[in-house]
């Protein structure tokens, strides 16, 4: 199909997806919280994401899936053991969470899955784990399945896009967000995880999911639209490109006609048309004045579809366009 399901990347104006290993390791929490900041919390309570079942494998290696959250509150992140830049503030930053809702009483189940199955293995998850002070009695770190099961869960439940490192990398790249799930398995908010983490709004909302359970409405005015109702344009410039040469593809992003040169991330997602399964996601540049470019090079000719995944003001859209590549 043209378009996969809709996906955001991140919070509604948060550091978006970062490819691990753009920046120095850290494992202290980054940066003091922002209490009252607005933009690190964003409510998609009325958005019906919930997340799809699973059976994964814990810490100890023992199995630990969707049935055993049922009736729970829980949070949810993504990480990898080898990661040298997001990972570790995020990981420090959880626990500091952790921390701050066993003071508040909170009944909570803190859940990260791995993006590196492969490398993650049982064994390295409690060494991960004691590293950072991490209390396993109500934190589960998951692995225990394949690349392709993991992207499917992060890009159908959570909206948020996950990739394998590129040529000559081991770092993999995912989501910043904490996820807030109800007790019914729905995601009702999500917020920044690697700076600017809200903690007190985080306890507050679990705390209010404990008293009033999974029928509570979280308020606020912050719901992201889906792509059918997204006030954004986005338009994908180019159709003609030759095999093997650099081309630049661009996306334009306006709202209302006026250039948005401040979106908080646009992805392409590239695959040989019937194909989609190997589709690959690359970063695109902020060029200004609404542009967001992209050098790529096809390696052979034929037909590829690209998608462009906007979020930007609190809004998503990712629309799809064919290419023809020749020789």
């Amino acid at each position: 199909m043209k378009k996969i399901i809709v996906l955001l990347f991140a919070s509604m104006f948060m550091t978006l997806i970062s490819g691990c290993g753009l920046n120095s390791p850290s494992t202290k929490a980054s940066g003091s919280a922002s209490q009252n900041k607005p933009d690190n919390v964003t409510d998609v309570s009325n958005a019906n994401w919930k997340v799809k079942d699973f059976n994964f494998t814990d810490e100890h290696g023992q199995p630990y899936g969707l049935s055993d959250l049922k009736g729970k509150v829980w949070l949810a992140d993504f990480y990898f053991t080898n990661c040298v830049s997001i990972c570790p503030p995020m990981t420090a930053n959880m626990v500091k969470l952790q921390e701050k809702l066993k003071k508040a009483g909170a009944a909570v189940q803190i859940v990260s899955f791995s993006v590196d199955p492969k490398d993650d293995t049982p064994d390295k998850l409690i060494p991960f784990s004691k590293k950072y002070g991490a209390d396993l009695s109500n934190w589960h770190f998951l692995t225990g399945y394949s690349f392709d099961t993991i992207k499917d869960l992060s890009v159908n439940s959570f909206k948020s896009a996950i990739a394998q490192p590129e040529k000559g990398s081991n770092q993999y790249t995912h989501g910043t967000s904490y996820y807030l799930v109800n007790q019914n398995g729905q995601i009702v908010k999500f917020y920044h995880g690697f700076s600017d983490v809200p903690f007190n709004q985080i306890v507050k909302d679990v705390l209010a999911l404990d008293k009033k359970g999974p029928s509570m409405a979280m308020g606020g005015d912050m719901s992201m639209p889906m792509d059918s109702s997204s006030p954004l344009k986005v338009t994908i410039q180019g159709k003609k490109f030759k095999a093997r040469q650099k081309s630049l593809l661009t996306v334009k992003v306006t709202e209302k006609n006026k250039p948005v040169a401040d979106a908080e991330e646009v992805m392409f997602e590239i695959w040989k048309k019937g194909d989609q399964k190997n589709s690959k996601m690359y970063k695109a540049k902020n060029k200004g004045n609404g542009l967001y470019s992209l050098s790529f090079t096809f390696k052979t000719n034929g037909i590829y579809e690209v998608t462009a995944h906007v979020t930007a003001r609190g809004s998503h859209t990712m629309p799809t366009k064919e290419m023809t590549v020749r020789h």
